[in-house]
């Protein structure tokens, strides 16, 4: 169970819709990646 899996989990709940999770998790993974923070 990893952070990303998590983080994913909590979006779930909070948005309790699976679509508007993964588009919140997509744009969390994009801002990061700019960061730095990703690969």
């Amino acid at each position: 169970d990893d952070l990303m899996t998590r983080f994913m989990e909590a979006w779930k709940d909070a948005a309790g819709d699976d679509e508007l999770a993964n588009k919140v998790l997509q744009s969390q993974i994009d801002f990061m990646r700019e960061l730095g923070l990703l690969e």
